[in-house]
């Protein structure tokens, strides 16, 4: 069962990096990590998403990020990389819940950190 956001909360901010696993949804064993942080730049703060240590699903074609408030997207599913998402202006001082998620061709969540209450620090 994935815990709910108010179960996982998580400070962020400077020099914060968020691990969390990306479980598997319906079977065994576990994705690898996904690692979050937030950049400041030019007076706008992001959540960068690091894919690096991620073990795909083998039918996983797309990332799905879920982030309330800020909406979210989809992309193409490739480990290695680092997504980024506009917070708004800094200081980042709203909580945020993210979710981040592997689905296949069509809208199957295949694996997933389940909501993560990120709250700065």
């Amino acid at each position: 069962m994935v815990p709910d956001a108010d179960d996982n909360r998580q400070p962020i901010g400077d020099d914060l990096i968020v691990e969390v696993p990306l479980q598997t949804v319906g079977g065994t064993g576990a994705g690898g990590t996904v690692s979050m942080s937030t950049r400041v730049d030019q007076g706008v703060t992001s959540l960068l998403i690091d894919t690096t240590d991620v073990a795909l699903a083998p039918d996983a074609m797309f990332w799905q990020t879920d982030l309330d408030p800020g909406g979210g997207g989809v992309s193409t599913a490739r480990v290695g990389g680092v997504l980024g998402f506009t917070l708004g202006p800094a200081p980042f001082t709203v909580p945020i819940t993210v979710e981040f998620s592997t689905l296949d061709g069509g809208e199957f969540i295949l694996q997933t950190t389940g909501p993560i209450l990120l709250q700065p620090s």
